[in-house]
């Protein structure tokens, strides 16, 4: 029997053309490219794909990649086609100060706020953005909006309470909670009550807690054609899938209804319990002064960034600052013994908590060593760009993570160990803290997150009496997927009883 003659996949000149041009290409990138000066593996100079296998494949661990590279290859090390990375302190500042540099939009497009404060890569328009909404995370607005942070608080508290005596609870889990109403009542005025769902598992809190989602969105940022499969897709497929998905868009879907309301009836903002967002966003100041009002589109990117970034970083800080103060008896000793001693009535203003020096520093360890962001967040350079003493071809991307401030041993000595003391002795260390970035694009929500930070704390230590189990890890691992995002249930606590008050 004869055998039929099968026509190849691909033609053979094709073929070599293909090969042809590739082996250009690598060529080009490997001797000529205006980055071929820099060091760094060889791989990641021809492809992405050298980048995508640490925070794709390997689930983030991107960070321990790099900082194996600058072990090997210095300050300074290319990382990918027209990117490099720095971990020098005079090259953070040079990166984030600058208000020159952009944000690329191969980067922040794929997590859909392209019309945000986050995802604006116009500095002008995120400028513009900025100064509509700032007033409403300003030091006297969250001063005067006090009261909506210490009502979550109060709820932590006493769902805690309800718990007996040594029973466990997974802490981390009710602060992400009171992270997640805090955000959306101060910012929206709308509770969502997840403080009050059974062991804090509001379905929002699995959900951003995901890793596969998170992975997810760095997939997309390689390869964008996804983009229209994830969000095209129906509600009821994403909740099939799985991965939390379905529930994101549950929330993001009660935020849209929100904009569609005020979008449809401009009044309804004024029946709010109080000042939101959309006071700045739609206010008439805004449009008289030439002003157009934002999109229905950019209403809600600049929703949905506020509640993922006003949700996780706030319940990651607390978690590293809770998880080491009940690892240490002195720590937790000497923080109960300067809340106790201060604290006179049921609620301790603001005002207050923020003057007493060793919650102060216990919090500023815990931004030290929860990070904020901990993937390298890119900035593209332009002609003329100099960093830490190098020039920069136009056109390179640029980045540095927060970890190689934070723990760097030039800064700060013995770097993985959670000291509070390091802050008693001053306030020069404080130029190091970057868990809020620093420059033009510094976090709008700075002083509420400090806000928090102070009035959880403050109240968990004055009011709750917790220790870790004894099979406790010892320390907190995480997948670096833009933030931390913990293994496992690395803050599960017995509550022992409430503190006497």
């Amino acid at each position: 029997m004869a055998t039929a003659n099968i026509p190849p996949l691909m033609p053979p000149a094709i073929v070599t053309s293909l090969v042809v041009y590739l082996a250009a290409i690598c060529t080009y990138r490997l001797f000529f490219h205006p980055l071929s000066r820099f060091p760094g593996p060889r791989l990641a100079a021809v492809t992405d794909v050298y980048a995508a296998w640490y925070e794709v494949v390997k689930k983030g661990e991107i960070v321990h990649e790099l900082d194996r590279l600058h072990k090997d290859y210095g300050p300074i090390v290319w990382i990918g086609p027209g990117k490099l990375h720095f971990n020098t302190p005079k090259a953070f500042d040079d990166i984030y100060r600058s208000p020159k540099l952009i944000k690329p939009g191969s980067f922040y497009d794929a997590f859909q706020m392209r019309q945000s404060c986050f995802g604006f890569s116009d500095p002008r328009l995120a400028k513009e953005r900025r100064e509509i909404i700032g007033p409403l995370f300003s030091r006297k607005a969250v001063l005067r909006l006090e009261d909506v942070v210490q009502d979550v608080v109060d709820r932590l508290v006493s769902e805690l309470s309800k718990y007996p005596s040594n029973d466990t609870v997974n802490l981390r889990h009710g602060l992400m909670a009171a992270s997640l109403e805090v955000i959306t009542t101060y910012c929206f005025a709308k509770e969502y009550h997840a403080l009050e769902y059974p062991a804090f598992k509001h379905p929002v809190i699995p959900a951003l807690e995901s890793v596969s989602m998170h992975v997810l969105y760095f997939a997309m940022m390689y390869l964008p054609f996804l983009e229209k499969i994830v969000f095209g897709m129906p509600e009821w497929l994403a909740k099939r899938l799985g991965a939390g998905s379905g529930d994101m868009q549950d929330l993001f879907g009660a935020i849209v209804k929100q904009v569609d309301e005020v979008l449809n009836d401009p009044l309804a903002v004024e029946r709010a319990e109080h000042e939101i967002i959309y006071h700045h966003l739609l206010s008439a100041g805004t449009v008289e002064k030439g002003g157009k009002p934002p999109s229905r589109q950019s209403l809600i990117g600049e929703a949905s960034s506020m509640i993922e970034a006003g949700t996780e970083t706030i319940a990651n800080a607390c978690t590293v600052a809770c998880f080491y103060i009940l690892r240490s008896p002195d720590i937790e000793r000497r923080l109960r013994d300067e809340l106790i001693g201060a604290w006179s009535e049921a609620h301790m203003p603001l005002e207050r908590l923020e003057k007493l020096p060793y919650l102060t520093a216990v919090i500023k360890e815990g931004l030290r060593l929860s990070h904020g962001v901990v993937t390298p967040i890119p900035r593209q350079a332009h002609d003329g760009v100099v960093i830490d003493g190098v020039g920069i071809p136009s056109g390179t991307i640029v980045t540095m993570g927060h970890t190689f401030m934070h723990l760097s041993p030039e800064l700060f000595e013995d770097p993985l160990v959670f000291n509070p003391e390091r802050w008693l002795t001053g306030d020069a260390q404080d130029k190091h803290i970057v868990s809020f970035s620093r420059g033009p694009r510094v976090c709008l929500g700075v002083n509420l997150a400090w806000a928090e930070l102070y009035l959880i704390l403050g109240n968990l230590f004055r009011k709750v009496q917790m220790e870790l189990p004894e099979d406790r890890p010892e320390r907190l691992e995480y997948h670096e997927l833009f933030t931390p995002h913990y293994k496992g249930d690395p803050l599960q606590v017995h509550i022992r009883k409430l503190a006497d008050q």
